[in-house]
């Protein structure tokens, strides 16, 4: 065989092979466009299925938030209305509790000006040489009222008006109450403009004895009950001179 014959053959093998890799290129070719086709379809599909869990979850939740509002709501009504009831029964218990504490501070306080009332009329001798001794005094002028639990009165030579203040314990209102009254007393009674004015406060107890040096210092007189039962005055500086 000449060389030229063995180049026609080499040529028509290379030929051939070239024909073989064109058809497995074809064909590898068309199945990955099978393969893509196949891709985008699942893909789609895909799409359409997390579109649908979406839509799904979309209006679970929805639902889920709705009965939950109802529920809040009808909770938030109940609480309400046993929160209304409970107030009206302590609202109700309060009421009865003020009530009894007011009558056992009414009737306590006229236990204590019951037991104080003989020692003011000896105070009363006995300070300032007054008889005339008066109880729960109160007067009205326009729309401004004073009252007071003891008006002693002297008409002598000197003319003095003591006005007393009975109280369980002594509290620094007190103090401030009766300067507001002795404050005023003149405006309500007319008819003692010209006397001198003292104050006194009887009290059972004193639980913060700064309170005595408060009195003291605002010129007012303290009775108050020693371990015997007894009233003991403390006076001020500027007190009475009999």
């Amino acid at each position: 065989m000449s060389e030229l014959d063995k180049l026609i053959a080499e040529m028509r093998a290379h030929n051939a092979e070239m024909r073989e890799f064109n058809a497995e290129m074809r064909q590898a070719s068309a199945e990955m466009r099978e393969y893509s086709r196949e891709a985008k379809e699942s893909t789609a599909e895909m799409k359409r299925e997390i579109i649908e869990i979406d839509r799904k979850l979309t209006e679970s939740l929805a639902e889920s938030e709705r009965k939950m509002r109802e529920s809040l709501t009808e909770t938030d009504r109940i609480l309400t209305q046993q929160l209304a009831e409970t107030d009206r029964k302590l609202t109700k218990q309060i009421s009865a509790v003020s009530k009894q504490m007011g009558d056992f501070t009414n009737a306590f306080g006229d236990y204590t000006e019951s037991l104080a009332t003989p020692s003011i009329r000896r105070i009363l001798k006995e300070q300032f040489d007054i008889t005339i001794m008066n109880e729960n005094v109160f007067r009205r002028k326009e729309s401004d009222t004073i009252e007071m639990d003891v008006l002693g009165i002297k008409n002598d030579k000197t003319n003095i008006a003591v006005i007393v203040e009975v109280k369980s314990a002594l509290k620094k209102e007190d103090i401030k109450q009766i300067t507001k009254t002795m404050q005023k007393f003149y405006q309500f009674f007319h008819e003692y403009k010209n006397y001198k004015l003292y104050g006194i406060i009887a009290c059972v107890g004193i639980k913060n004895k700064s309170l005595i040096d408060d009195a003291i210092n605002n010129n007012l007189y303290l009775a108050i009950v020693d371990d015997n039962k007894i009233f003991d005055v403390i006076k001020p500086k500027n007190s009475y001179k009999k």
